[in-house]
């Protein structure tokens, strides 16, 4: 469902590149349902991993406390996606000022 939710969005972001209109309200919306998107599923993939103890690449190694790789990027993944949508709106506020002046 993520994968499927994520590609309709950047699907939908590349569609107003496309059409010279990237900086738009429905743009930073979509990257933020992307990032907490991304934030959810890095939470699930660290609660559902807590105790794996399978040998795969830890980044933290405390008694009961593990902090897989993948968590780690999928966190940092999230947090980049957020960043988006503060850069698009800011974009977006810069353009409609730009459109309003002579």
């Amino acid at each position: 469902m993520l994968l499927g939710t994520t590609t309709f969005y950047l699907r939908s972001i590349l569609s107003t590149i496309t059409n010279n209109n990237p900086f738009c309200p429905k743009n930073v919306l979509r990257f933020r349902i992307i990032g907490y998107a991304i934030l959810a599923f890095s939470a699930l993939d660290f609660l559902f991993n807590i105790q794996d103890f399978t040998g795969t690449m830890l980044l933290a190694f405390i008694p009961y406390f593990t902090i897989k790789l993948s968590t780690l990027i999928f966190l940092l993944l999230g947090l980049l996606a957020l960043t988006l949508a503060e850069i698009f709106n800011l974009g977006f506020k810069i353009k409609k000022e730009n459109e309003l002046t002579i």
